[in-house]
């Protein structure tokens, strides 16, 4: 935003979510602006629409002391009954359901006169924010830069269920399960020419992978090209098995790889999003062999 809009605090950003809770389509659409008094970011205006249902939350103005107004709940100060959980409202029925709720009188005033309005909103904006989080938690984010390749990895017995922003737990993964490590080498040996092996010592607390090729000879992946130790993560996460249907999203997943090597690599994500892996992926690429596979 500072490269939009060129430092200029004063401009407001607005961005839009669209998807398909079921069969019935949502939509958000979200205003942000930065309040210079306070130096924090606040949310101007909030719409949802999902099914008949359209709800707004927005505010009067530009100010510290300017009204939050909802398109069902009328022209009311909102900010005393309602939290924001990042960018979403949460309506505060709870508080509102106490006798007494701690110097909130107006607002206990407010919800008495309008209490089914309020529910009904308040169970909606729920529904929609426990929807859009199950959504979102099935999102996995690599990045452009994935961890350089190490001679020796150093394994204390985590436990994670990703490959990580850069590829971190790729060779923990390998290490605990053996069906993925199998499926990862059979996919490099069948789109690459190379098997992969993974040798661990002290213990299984240092773990060394090595690449195979097909004359039988073995290199540390150190020794081996550097896009190889890219392709790595991308392909595990792909890869792994999971029940819920899935979206990946990767940046420059073809970096250090050669023209030829980055058109197989196309090759074996789209047979992997065809295939059953139920697997969705969103590709940030800068390689025209990508694009013209």
């Amino acid at each position: 935003t500072d490269y939009v809009y060129q430092k200029d605090c004063t401009k407001h950003v607005t961005f839009s979510i669209k998807a398909k809770l079921g069969e019935i389509p949502v939509s958000i659409k979200i205003t942000l602006g930065y309040l210079q008094t306070s130096t924090r970011i606040v949310v101007l205006n909030f719409e949802v629409e999902h099914d008949t249902h359209c709800i707004s939350l927005s505010r009067e103005g530009f100010k510290p002391q300017s009204k939050l107004i909802c398109n069902i709940l009328g022209n009311s100060n909102l900010d005393k009954y309602i939290r924001w959980r990042g960018f979403f409202p949460e309506v505060l029925i709870p508080l509102l359901e106490r006798s007494q709720p701690h110097g909130r009188k107006g607002a206990l005033s407010a919800y008495r006169n309008n209490r089914e309005k309020f529910l009904a909103v308040a169970e909606h904006l729920e529904f929609i924010r426990w929807k859009m989080a199950t959504l979102f938690s099935s999102l996995k984010y690599i990045g452009p830069l994935r961890q350089e390749p190490q001679r020796n990895y150093l394994y204390l017995g985590e436990k994670p269920n990703n490959v990580g922003l850069s590829g971190e737990f790729t060779h923990i993964l390998l290490y605990q399960d053996e069906s993925l490590r199998k499926s990862v080498s059979e996919h490099l040996k069948q789109s690459f020419g190379y098997s992969l092996e993974l040798k661990s010592k002290q213990y299984g607390r240092q773990l060394e992978l090595y690449l195979k090729n097909a004359a039988g000879q073995e290199h540390n992946l150190m020794d081996t090209g550097f896009g190889i130790s890219q392709l790595l993560p991308i392909l595990t996460e792909c890869l792994l098995d999971r029940q819920q249907r899935q979206i990946i999203m990767m940046e420059q997943p073809e970096i250090h790889l050669h023209p030829n090597a980055q058109a197989k690599l196309m090759s074996l994500l789209v047979s992997l999003v065809e295939g059953k892996t139920k697997k969705q992926m969103i590709i940030e690429t800068h390689s025209e062999a990508f694009l013209l596979r």
